[in-house]
């Protein structure tokens, strides 16, 4: 597992009350986020609230808000997976996200897991291209909430933002979904259509029952 706190040591020392990461084998210190191109770069990210304005979110990784409680309401409205009130320690960090990590929803089918690139489910394992591994993680910790295409887009990258690249996309992962766990679970990623194509969203369902919509 690995956790990176998104900021310099002072930032991380106000977080902490003084308290390092030497005691972590998990928790790292980072100027800057990772990029779109590095799916294995870390399994969850730890961001100032103060800063959650300022970064593109959402990310392709389980976002961990850290800041003072009257901010916590407004981390969790941006897509947050957890809210860390400071100061914090590394052993409360690495336990919530033992709790969170890897990325898992139950299907229809069984559990289906994503570890970084690789989409685990009942029928297999598919490695995923970076992207779309980008775009399952937005959907997965978002599980139950639609994700407008516009945010998706932002995942994908500049190129997205045109014509149908998110729904082809999205088709191929559901693809993958079939591979993994069956027609039960590629049925759980669900659409939303919109007034125009680039409106609309997409979004994993929790239930294992109603009608999706496809």
């Amino acid at each position: 597992m690995r956790l990176l706190f998104i900021g310099d040591a002072d930032r991380y020392r106000v977080a902490t009350s003084g308290s390092g990461p030497e005691g972590s084998s998990s928790l790292f210190l980072s100027a800057t986020l990772p990029g779109i191109s590095e799916p294995n770069a870390c399994d969850a990210v730890i961001v100032p609230a103060e800063a959650l304005a300022s970064i593109p979110f959402p990310l392709a990784w389980p976002v961990f808000a850290s800041g003072p409680a009257r901010l916590m309401d407004e981390a969790f409205a941006f897509g947050c997976a957890d809210y860390l009130r400071e100061p914090w320690d590394a052993v409360e960090l690495e336990a919530r996200a033992r709790a969170r990590l890897p990325l898992t929803l139950r299907t229809a089918a069984g559990l289906l897991r994503l570890r970084g690139s690789i989409l685990e489910g009942p029928l297999g394992t598919k490695r995923l291209r970076p992207r779309s591994a980008a775009l399952l993680a937005m959907l997965m910790c978002n599980a139950g909430r639609p994700v407008p295409k516009t945010a998706l887009a932002l995942v994908l990258g500049p190129r997205s933002t045109v014509g149908r690249s998110v729904d082809m996309r999205v088709s191929r992962l559901r693809a993958c979904l079939w591979k993994v766990g069956g027609p039960a679970v590629a049925r759980q990623l669900r659409s939303e259509r919109g007034a125009s194509n680039r409106e609309g969203a997409y979004w994993l369902s929790e239930s294992l029952n109603d009608e999706a919509d496809l």
